[in-house]
């Protein structure tokens, strides 16, 4: 009987690591959204009080949620204005968290509130899926 219960404990444990494991890396399509090659160092703009500032950069092209938009013109938030301009002079590809959370306010401009990220590659950076990380803003 003590085995049994063992091994009723064991796999019981077992499929709910597994069950984690898979939300976890399930993230998503919101893999799919991503902007590709900065064009200029982006227009700032302050937005409150608290250091915020909403600084909106052209891209040559955009995939969002697997559709792709030329000529893209996304806003996102930053509180380091110095770190923006740096990111952008030095990376190409600025990736979404939450593609969900990309609103399209006029036609090729996008605004987006969430976790993004910054890469030199079309790869989903890492930090970007750990829920644990205030990632980038």
């Amino acid at each position: 009987m003590k085995k049994y219960l063992l091994l009723l404990l064991a796999t019981f444990a077992l499929f709910g690591n597994q069950e984690k494991t898979e939300n976890s890396e399930k993230k998503p399509d919101d893999k799919k959204s991503y902007c590709y090659k900065p064009a200029g160092e982006g227009e700032y703009k302050k937005i409150n009080s608290k250091g915020d500032n909403r600084v909106d950069i052209k891209f040559e092209y955009c995939m969002f949620n697997g559709e792709k938009v030329e000529n893209a013109k996304v806003g996102i938030i930053s509180n380091n204005l110095e770190k923006a301009k740096k990111y952008i002079k030095t990376y190409s590809y600025l990736h979404f968290r939450d593609g969900d959370r990309l609103k399209e306010t006029s036609e090729n401009i996008y605004y987006y509130n969430g976790r993004w990220g910054w890469s030199s590659s079309s790869a989903y950076p890492a930090l970007l899926l750990n829920e644990k990380t205030k990632g980038q803003k």
